[in-house]
């Protein structure tokens, strides 16, 4: 807003004008009312792994139900509260926050499960005096199994590269791309997830 009478006076102004607008768009009541429906979709599927989730679209990435929501549901289906979403100024900003977090969440995971796999290497180069050329070397006697990829497909685990200087173990990522153990900046936030390990910061001994 323009200042005409002083900054202190506009800041009132516009301050006294957003209230209004709110008050007018019936906030935060009508957040509170999404995030019920939004909630009521994602506490569904949120805790399955990804690969056993159903399908999901839009900017919340909701969960697409099999079924749609019978009539007289309480529940809206998930198109109705992907518009309520868009017209609401508040839970446009808070609901894409919340599937960052499940992302965020997710390279956590891929990340200690990259970690199990970079332990393993070290066991196995203490008795065998180098790195395994592939995972499933860590299967004779140092694994049960390979960690999963929690951003990989049914049964796909992590995946390991074995380097010129150490290996590379990396999860595709929230893009579900595999871009080969890129960890570049550019990349950080949805590409592929994990660690690059060389012999000088391993050493045998």
């Amino acid at each position: 807003m323009v200042d005409l009478f002083g900054s202190s006076r506009a800041r009132g102004v516009e301050r006294e004008f957003d209230e209004l607008w709110y008050f007018l768009k019936n906030e935060p009541e009508v957040t509170r009312r999404i995030l019920q429906h939004f909630y009521t979709n994602w506490l569904r599927f949120i805790d399955k792994p990804r690969h056993a989730r159903p399908a999901q679209s839009g900017m919340t990435r909701l969960f697409q139900k099999a079924a749609p929501a019978s009539p007289g549901s309480p529940e809206l289906p998930e198109l109705e509260i992907e518009s309520c979403i868009q017209r609401s100024p508040i839970a446009g900003l808070l609901m894409p926050a919340l599937s960052q977090f499940d992302d965020a969440i997710g390279r956590e995971q891929a990340r200690q499960a990259a970690l199990e796999i970079v332990l393993a290497t070290q066991i196995y180069r203490r008795e065998k005096g180098e790195f395994p050329e592939q995972a499933e070397d860590l299967l004779d006697g140092i694994l049960d199994e390979l960690p999963a990829d929690p951003f990989g497909k049914a049964g796909e685990a992590m995946r390991y590269r074995r380097d010129r200087e150490g290996f590379t173990v990396w999860s595709i990522g929230p893009n579900e791309t595999d871009d080969g153990g890129d960890f570049t900046q550019e990349s950080f936030e949805y590409g592929d997830v994990g660690f690059e390990v060389t012999e000088e910061e391993s050493p045998a001994e």
